[in-house]
């Protein structure tokens, strides 16, 4: 981009945005969810049982239309979004660069949803479709542009805040109205009372998506280029293969990515199938109504969120909110599997929209702190905006091969529950890769230190602001986002089996059993090898709060070695316990683990074990009767967890009191 546009763009971003700024450049957002959130979880459903296998919803027929009819719908954006983005990248005249094509886009789509209101046969509601997705994405590929071109570098948060409010907001309309006027509709549907009610929604839409674009296109003002500002972009080979590889060079880049392609994969699966989830699995005759009840549940919850962890995020980061909003929702999105058919699914709809509003009111904003370039917003939007559009594509036709796939040979409801499992799966694995991105370092905040003042070469300890959503926790007391801890402790405790130490008088202590799958190493004049029996040790958490309450930290370390003592006795005199080759914990307080006799050992850096940290850090703030000043008490910031070990002989030599021999 030359340095014209440089200058302007850079102007533009020292212009602060007051709230009617933001309001007005977020409302074709809202314009844009309110036309989509429920055409695939509720309306096309609906009008798929229309023309195919009318006497039934939910069958895999159904489905397999339904996944790739928005698998070719969604094709369309893989070369949309990036060419159109890059267009507009370059346009110039009054207009600006990116509202000409929000008004196209915006006329396009009212033409395909008239489409879709009166279609009365296949080929013409597909025909529909497809324009609104052609619309949408040309709309959408200019409109998210405007986000990086106006709002300045530390009101990104704020703005991205703005638009998952927006979301939101028009997520909520959309489900009331097609709740409304689709609720009374039941099993077999009925022809004519879907095309009515299909009318008045999509007539509906087409009001809202025109009044949002009117105000967008005249409240935003935006900078416009000459002829002679613009760079004239040349298509050739060179430019084309540019365009798709550049941004790929940039790690942070590649990580936002693959963060919101998986979070975006395991929430599209979750809500294209929730329909026929509820109708197949729980039987529900007013499955319309409940769908639409716990969505809009779910997204009224998700404003909280969303106007909370928006602005917030641009004084603590991105990457923790998001990990954190992952996290929840596949929570909620695993209960649906798990619990029985009479669960009542509100509480799981409030989970899952907490998440949602957290990750919708932050994505946008760590998307654009990690934009390659500053000059070519619009096409490193487009390309990022794949990561919604390929699991638009991916989530509804693996959903539907997965279902047609196993009602091969068993129900059809595990099919509805594998897909839900996926979803699970794809969401963690979103949570997993944000911690991969490396994020400008927020300000960090200095907590005090309990016990003085800092004298000499003592210097306060910074603990990362993200700590302050703990609030108040203390003593195994939840507060703030370490509500979520306890539940993610039992989690971790109903996969690994903690059990008590036979013979404990104490009961500090559980043990596991697991084989050592790592490099072999030498211990205490032992060979740790693969395949060896290992007793894995866990504090009792709660118990050791309540104990520091009424007890001195020696007495707890007397408790410890009593249980240690007890483990010994039951090592030596169970056929089970002579098996283990070694005792092995991870902790953060290695030092005090050393002065029981523990080797310690170092783990190994990788994305698993720093979201074992960030684990064993809430823990500790949890647990601690200090909070979060006990991770600014010492060199906190700078301890790893560790692995601590001792073997069986050494455990036994230590713990075990043997009689004296006269």
């Amino acid at each position: 981009m030359s340095q014209h546009t440089s200058a302007q763009a850079a102007a533009a971003a020292m212009r602060r945005l007051s709230r009617k700024n933001q309001l007005a450049l977020s409302a074709f957002w809202l314009s844009l969810n309110f036309q989509s959130t429920a055409l695939l979880p509720v309306v096309i459903p609906l009008q798929i049982a229309v023309f195919i296998t009318p006497n039934s919803v939910g069958s895999s027929q159904q489905v397999l239309f339904l996944g790739w009819l928005s698998a070719i719908g969604s094709v369309t954006a893989l070369i949309i979004q990036p060419v159109i983005g890059v267009l507009s990248d370059h346009t110039f005249g009054p207009y600006g660069r990116r509202r000409p094509y929000v008004a196209a886009g915006t006329m396009l789509m009212i033409s395909g949803s008239f489409i879709l209101a009166v279609s009365a046969n296949v080929p013409a509601f597909v025909f529909g479709f497809l324009i609104t997705q052609v619309a949408g994405n040309t709309a959408t590929a200019a409109y998210q542009a405007l986000i990086p071109d106006i709002a300045p570098e530390d009101q990104r948060g704020e703005a991205s805040g703005y638009m998952g409010i927006m979301t939101i907001l028009g997520s909520v309309g959309s489900l009331i109205a097609a709740g409304m006027l689709f609720s009374e509709i039941t099993a077999p549907v009925s022809a004519s009372a879907v095309q009515q009610s299909a009318v008045i929604f999509y007539g509906i839409t087409i009001a809202i998506m025109a009044l949002g674009a009117f105000v967008t296109i005249i409240g935003v003002h935006e900078e416009s280029l000459t002829r002679g500002q613009a760079q004239q972009y040349s298509i050739s080979r060179r430019a084309i293969r540019n365009l798709w590889t550049d941004p790929w060079s940039h790690p942070n880049f590649v990580w936002v990515f693959l963060t919101r392609a998986f979070v975006m994969l395991g929430i599209t699966l979750f809500m294209t199938f929730i329909e026929y989830y509820v109708s197949s699995v729980y039987n529900a005759a007013d499955f319309v109504r409940q769908t639409v009840g716990v969505a809009s549940l779910a997204l009224i919850s998700g404003m909280a969120g969303a106007f909370i962890f928006g602005a917030l995020s641009d004084k603590i980061g991105r990457i923790g909110i998001v990990c954190f909003a992952s996290i929840c929702m596949s929570a909620a999105a695993g209960s649906f599997v798990v619990l029985p058919a009479g669960f009542p699914l509100w509480p799981l709809g409030v989970v899952f929209g907490v998440g949602y509003g957290a990750y919708m009111s932050t994505d946008w904003a760590m998307a654009i702190d990690t934009l390659p370039s500053g000059d070519d917003f619009g096409k490193d939007m487009g390309i990022w905006s794949l990561a919604s559009t390929v699991p638009s594509i991916i989530a509804p036709l693996l959903g539907s091969l997965v279902i047609n796939g196993i009602a091969q040979f068993a129900p059809i409801t595990s099919g509805y529950r594998a897909v839900f499992i996926a979803a699970v799966v794809f969401l963690l694995l979103g949570a997993v890769f944000v911690l991969k991105i490396k994020e400008k370092p927020a300000a960090a905040v200095v907590f005090p230190v309990s016990g003085g003042v800092h004298t000499g070469a003592v210097r306060p300890r910074r603990v990362s602001t993200l700590w302050r959503l703990a609030f108040s926790s203390h003593s195994g007391k939840a507060r703030g986002f370490l509500l979520f801890w306890p539940v993610w402790e039992r989690i971790m405790m109903f996969f690994t089996h903690p059990q008590e130490i036979p013979g404990s008088t104490a009961h500090i202590i559980h043990i596991a059993t697991f084989k050592y799958a790592g490099k072999p190493f030498f211990l205490s004049g032992e060979w740790i090898q693969r395949g060896d029996l290992i007793c894995e040790l866990h504090l009792n958490n709660q118990l050791i709060a309540t104990a520091y309450a009424v007890s001195s930290p020696f007495e707890i370390i007397a408790a410890i070695r009593q249980d240690l003592t007890a483990l010994a006795q039951y090592m030596e005199a169970d056929e089970t316990g002579k098996r283990f080759k070694a005792i092995f914990g991870i902790t953060l307080l290695s030092r005090a683990a050393k002065r029981i006799g523990f080797t310690v050992r170092d783990r190994p850096v990788n994305v698993y074990t720093r979201m074992e940290r960030f684990f064993l850090s809430g823990l500790l703030t949890l647990y601690s009767s200090e909070g979060v000043n006990r991770l600014a008490k010492g060199h906190m910031q700078q301890v790893r967890q560790q692995e601590i070990w001792m073997t069986t002989a050494d455990l036994l030599e230590h713990f075990l009191q043997r009689p004296e021999i006269s």
